[in-house]
């Protein structure tokens, strides 16, 4: 096999508590994330050469400073092999939204070197080579629809749910920084003025939710402890989900940092039709109807 064609999922972050700040910089929370078929398409040719990398449809980093790119060099430096590569991305899932595509496009990308040069990986390995290269890259090397992350979100409980969830996406357009977020939220002050001692649900009873089926009463047990600092950075974002909130969604929250919101719908048809009366508000951003990806991918 030379050439290799990939589907690389996005992902929606259904629960995030930031738990503490740990003593490696990064923070302790508990999320429960959901694979969407949002997604990127990578094409993986065998190469003499070194590592390549293209994008086509929105401009990421070409370097090591690309996920994707790094993955294919951590691995190559793990295995001590030149494993030469052209990583071909079509970029479909926006940049900096909250959505996880750097991350999933790392897992696709071991994964699919894993297939492309037969090299026999177990997948207790790639575990532990995606946690040195993102929180959330664990989570796409499962290849579970929805999964349970701990730690700093690599480690993964995989969740049994047998249901398919209809989402609008709504991305501003703009990017957000995760540090700055999180920095912002490890602040005394930030606490303090955003109310984030308020009750916070147990992720338990939105698994149970889920596990009935019942979106009609999934809008109290979402939750994301980032969401007040995105928002009140955000003018934009809170105007976006004041927006998805006025329809007939079940529930709305910000993707991990964000800037990505997304709303829960009953059906595809109804996402839809939401989707064209966002865009007659002539605001900035791009809308995206998604569902449970229930394919297999990598």
């Amino acid at each position: 096999m030379r050439k290799l064609e990939i589907k690389s999922p996005a992902k929606v972050n259904l629960y995030l508590k930031v738990i503490k700040r740990r003593e490696d910089g990064y923070h302790e929370i508990v999320t429960l994330f959901e694979r969407i078929d949002l997604a990127d398409y990578i094409i993986l040719e065998k190469s003499h050469k070194k590592i390549e990398i293209s994008s086509y449809g929105r401009k990421i980093p070409l370097s090591k400073n690309n996920l994707a790119y790094r993955a294919a060099l951590l691995l190559s430096q793990k295995l001590s092999k030149n494993l030469g590569v052209r990583i071909r991305i079509f970029k479909q899932i926006p940049v900096g939204g909250g959505l996880g595509g750097g991350s999933s496009n790392a897992a696709s990308v071991l994964l699919g070197l894993n297939r492309l040069y037969e090299l026999g990986i177990e997948n207790k390995k790639f575990f532990k080579w995606g946690k040195i290269l993102g929180s959330d890259v664990n989570f796409f090397l499962s290849r579970e629809k929805f999964a349970l992350g701990y730690g700093r979100g690599a480690d993964i409980r995989p969740l049994n749910l047998n249901l398919r969830i209809w989402h609008l996406v709504v991305y501003p357009g703009f990017s957000v920084s995760t540090p700055l977020i999180y920095a912002s939220f490890a602040s005394q002050k930030a606490f303090d003025e955003i109310g984030l001692t308020k009750k916070i649900p147990s992720v338990r009873i939105l698994i149970d939710i889920l596990n009935k089926g019942n979106l009609e009463s999934i809008k109290d047990a979402l939750f994301n402890s980032l969401e007040p600092v995105v928002l009140k950075k955000y003018p934009s974002i809170y105007f976006w989900k004041k927006q998805l909130l006025s329809t007939s969604a079940k529930g709305v929250l910000v993707s991990g940092s964000g800037s990505s919101v997304f709303g829960i719908y009953s059906e595809r048809k109804e996402a839809d039709g939401i989707r064209k009366e966002l865009r007659r508000l002539k605001k900035r951003g791009e809308f995206f109807v998604a569902s449970t990806d229930c394919l297999s991918f990598g």
